[in-house]
């Protein structure tokens, strides 16, 4: 009884923030962008301008940057389940793990200057997510968490650079899904949700070498 309900409880926490980014997705998907990039959540609006998933008129979004984007999400272990580790283990006390949280936004933040390049560093950065995040040490711990507010925030920029609706529901449903896998794997095994994890970044680090080789040395964009 009390382990069923432990594991409902992990999968509740861990399912929760990227059921809330696939929301946010479909959001963008009946909302609208503005001249900046700045997606706002209008559903009135929404109503009155519908757009399409494949109006001619929307960005275009090449697979390779959708592969790559999509992987990299799957195998990015998200907030809810870091801090349940943490507090779980004793290694943050819960009201600290909001702290956390703050801190990685704003390293998310920060990552937005770095531009179109920064793609290069978030295999390796999101790699280091699950490596430090559910190890047994309090400051490696906090490190995974600022390391996933990088990545987060990458992949955050990538989306407002390509503007388009199929983008961000592609990254909304690969949230959730490897939300949904994090949890189960999490209850299982974390070596093998770090190992899950590692590969999936491995096969975005692939994509992303077809990419570069594609798009000509330097040129990301």
């Amino acid at each position: 009884m009390t382990v069923g309900v432990g594991v409902a409880a992990l999968l509740a926490y861990s399912v929760a923030g990227p059921l809330l980014a696939s929301v946010g997705a479909g959001a963008v998907l009946a909302g609208v962008v503005t001249a900046a990039g700045e997606p706002l959540i209008v559903l009135a609006m929404a109503r009155r301008h519908p757009i399409s998933l494949w109006r001619k008129d929307l960005p275009h979004v090449p697979l390779s940057h959708l592969v790559f984007a999509g992987v990299s999400a799957l195998g990015l272990a998200g907030f809810g389940l870091l801090s349940f580790h943490a507090v779980r283990t004793g290694l943050l006390a819960p009201a600290v793990a909001p702290l956390t949280y703050a801190g990685a936004l704003l390293t998310g933040l920060a990552s937005h200057r770095w531009g179109p390049r920064a793609l290069l560093a978030l295999p390796p950065v999101a790699v280091l997510v699950p490596v430090l995040g559910f190890s047994s040490s309090t400051a490696l711990a906090v490190i995974g968490v600022l390391s996933w507010g990088i990545a987060l925030g990458v992949l955050e920029s990538r989306l407002r650079a390509a503007r388009g609706a199929v983008f961000a529901v592609v990254l909304g449903v690969a949230t959730a899904v490897g939300g949904v896998l994090g949890g189960v794997l999490y209850a299982w095994s974390v070596s093998a949700l770090v190992i899950f994890s590692v590969a999936c970044q491995m096969v975005a680090l692939a994509v992303l070498g077809y990419w570069v080789e594609r798009a000509g040395r330097g040129r990301l964009g």
